[in-house]
């Protein structure tokens, strides 16, 4: 879980708009105040304010608003009506999350494997871990071992939060999604400076409202 904060403290120091720009390392991390066993303030999300906006166009009219525009290629959004206090199945385990990724695969004609990065909701470090995992990005209970073999980094099968995601970004709420949308967009037509995901043609932006409610967007890049 460690190295996830890590990663995305790392990934925040190219985000100007990022509210942590100092990176962090492992013993940082480590060493942060407990706030609930086993998470660590560096394990949490940063409440904060924020703004963020989008132009959302049918496709015969993005062109003309928007020399390289960016497409939604699928959406899905899947809420089984449990809030945390009475979640009826291991919290290790988010079904909801799984059928809305294969949902918003199968409308965009893709899986995992073609993703080149995402933008998941980590409120906590363990929250990206499984995240990975429901959206198929790696088996089931591999997610740590994922994380740890830098397989969700740059280099790796898939750049997991570039922006620094929420735990570095900060989670303004409301602006959350949007400051989602933006980062697919600038990383789609390779505007993302130091924190650009090379030969990028497929992001993924993934929000929750508790385990039971989820919501995917995927983005292809103009051709």
């Amino acid at each position: 879980m460690a190295l996830v904060s890590v990663k995305n403290h790392n990934h925040s120091r190219h985000n100007v708009f990022a509210h942590h720009q100092e990176g962090a390392t492992l013993d940082q991390v480590m060493n942060s105040k407990l706030i609930a066993s086993p998470l660590k303030l560096f394990d949490c999300s940063t409440n904060t304010d924020g703004a963020a906006g989008v132009i959302v166009a049918k496709e015969g009219l993005a062109r003309d608003l928007c020399t390289q525009p960016v497409y939604i290629l699928g959406t899905a959004q899947i809420n089984e009506g449990y809030p945390w206090a009475n979640y009826h199945k291991d919290w290790s385990s988010w079904p909801a999350l799984r059928k809305a990724g294969e949902k918003a695969y199968a409308m965009a004609g893709i899986g995992p494997d073609d993703v080149d990065l995402a933008e998941v909701h980590d409120c906590f470090s363990i929250s990206e871990i499984v995240e990975c995992e429901e959206l198929g990005f790696c088996p089931k209970g591999e997610g740590g071992r994922f994380t740890e073999d830098k397989l969700s980094d740059y280099g790796g099968r898939v750049v997991v939060n570039p922006s620094g995601g929420l735990i570095a970004c900060g989670h303004p709420f409301g602006a959350t999604g949007i400051r989602q949308a933006y980062e697919a967009f600038v990383q789609l037509r390779d505007e993302a400076g130091e924190r650009q995901v090379p030969g990028a043609r497929v992001a993924l932006t993934h929000n929750l409202s508790g385990l039971g409610e989820h919501h995917i967007l995927i983005y292809g890049r103009d051709s």
